[in-house]
């Protein structure tokens, strides 16, 4: 009757303790959220993996998604041990305009010559509609460069028959910093005068 009754209790046990499990790695997979946002890994169109935080083994992922009804930038932590902090950062366009902006950014302190500085990130996203027949039809998207206290870099993506301009800008050392409006209106700026 002991016998049964301690089986009973460990057994009751384990299963609890392994429905916890399923749930813990479920609710910290990235799949998971992924789907809280209405998203899949099929939606992922770009992702960028960089160590914005003091220890170099927490992995900080930017990813760009995109389903034919929206487009979304998140930023997500990778957990000490295993999976995904709830994203940090979520930028959403419902019926993205051409030109509509999705916008996360980050930040890392950095050591140069004895001196500390913060190295800022600005990730900006936009569909470029204006390109797309001529990406299309093969020719060379435009060259967006970044400015003296500016790295850019520019990717362009096609994804559902529209041209999705991805940008990733970062301050340079001994800059005020780069914010969200400067990165897009400089955008804006450089690709206006290549429409002229």
């Amino acid at each position: 009757m002991m016998n049964r009754r301690t089986g009973a209790i460990v057994g009751s046990i384990l299963l609890l303790v392994l429905a916890g499990l399923i749930y813990w790695i479920m609710t910290n997979s990235l799949s998971y959220h992924l789907r809280a946002i209405g998203f899949s890994k099929e939606n992922i169109v770009h992702e960028e993996g960089y160590s914005f935080s003091d220890s170099s083994d927490r992995l900080t992922k930017v990813m760009l998604l995109a389903d034919k009804d929206r487009l979304a930038l998140i930023v997500l932590e990778r957990k000490a041990i295993w999976g995904w902090e709830r994203p940090s950062t979520v930028s959403v366009a419902e019926h993205p305009k051409d030109g509509q902006y999705v916008l996360a950014a980050a930040g890392s302190m950095k050591l140069s010559w004895g001196k500390f500085y913060t190295e800022n990130h600005v990730f900006a996203a936009r569909y470029v509609d204006a390109w797309t027949l001529d990406i299309n039809a093969g020719a060379d998207p435009p060259v967006i460069t970044g400015m003296d206290q500016m790295y850019l870099n520019v990717s362009y993506f096609s994804v559902h028959d529209r041209t999705l301009l991805f940008a990733h800008a970062i301050s340079g050392k001994g800059s005020k910093g780069v914010y969200s409006g400067s990165v897009t209106e400089h955008i804006d700026a450089q690709l206006g005068a290549f429409a002229e």
